[in-house]
C-alpha cells in the first residue's frame, strides 16, 4: 500500500493529488513524515520543484522546528514559522526562495523562544495568507513532531512520507492521525534513498 516517489511518472502522480488535478482553488496538502527529517524535507523540495515547473506557485511551509531542515539550502539560519507566529517578524522577513527554482520556502524558524504555543492559533492565519498568493501550500511536518491541529482549513490532501527504515505499524499509526483530522485520503510516498546505505 505504497508509492514510490522515485521516477517522473510517480512524480506526476503525485503533483496530481496536490493539485487535485488541476483544481482551480488554492490547495493545502499535508507531507507528514515517519522517520527521516532530512529525506522528507529533500522529497518535499523535489515535488515543489515539480509543481513549479507545471507553472503552480508553490510554497513550502515547514513545522519542524529547531530542526534546521532548510539551513543548508537557504545558506543560514533564517527567520519562520516560529518568529511569525511570535510576532518576531513580519511576512516579507520569512519567505525566501529557493535558489535553483521558482518555490518559495517559510522556514519553521526559531522556537526557543517558546513559538510552539501559539502555533494553534495562529497557523489558520497564516495558512489563509498563504492561499491567497500561492496555488499550492505545501505543510511539511517532519518525523517526530505532534501533528497540529486544523481548526479552520482542513488539507486538501495529504502524503504520508515513510523510509525504509520505518515499520508498517509506525506509517500505520501515523496515517490514522492524519485520517482523524478529516482528511479524505492518505498516499503513502516511499521515500527510497539516492544511494543504499552500506550496502
Amino acid at each position: 500500500a505504497g508509492m514510490s516517489a522515485t521516477g517522473p511518472g510517480n512524480m506526476t502522480a503525485l503533483c496530481d493529488i496536490v493539485t487535485g488535478n488541476g483544481a482551480a482553488t488554492p490547495r493545502l496538502a499535508l507531507l507528514a513524515g515517519t522517520g527521516a527529517p532530512a529525506e522528507e524535507a529533500a522529497f518535499a523540495l523535489t515535488l515543489g520543484r515539480a509543481l513549479s515547473e507545471r507553472g503552480q506557485r508553490v510554497v513550502i511551509l515547514d513545522t519542524g522546528f529547531e530542526l534546521g531542515l532548510y539551513d543548508g539550502l537557504l545558506e543560514t539560519a533564517r527567520p519562520g514559522l516560529a518568529d511569525l507566529l511570535a510576532g518576531r517578524c513580519a511576512f516579507g522577513e520569512v519567505l525566501f526562495r529557493d535558489p535553483a527554482s521558482r518555490v518559495h520556502i517559510l522556514p519553521a524558524g526559531d522556537s526557543a523562544a517558546g513559538a510552539e504555543e501559539p502555533v494553534a492559533d495562529g497557523l489558520d492565519m497564516v495558512l489563509d495568507a498563504l492561499a491567497h498568493t500561492y496555488d499550492a501550500v505545501m505543510m511539511l511536518h517532519p518525523s517526530g513532531a505532534s501533528l497540529p491541529a486544523f481548526a479552520e482549513r482542513t488539507p486538501d490532501a495529504a502524503l504520508l512520507l515513510v523510509s525504509a527504515a520505518q515499520g508498517e505499524e509506525t506509517a500505520g499509526a501515523m496515517r490514522d492521525r492524519i485520517l482523524a483530522l478529516g482528511v479524505e485520503a492518505v498516499t503513502v510516498v516511499s521515500l527510497t534513498a539516492t544511494e543504499p546505505a552500506g550496502e
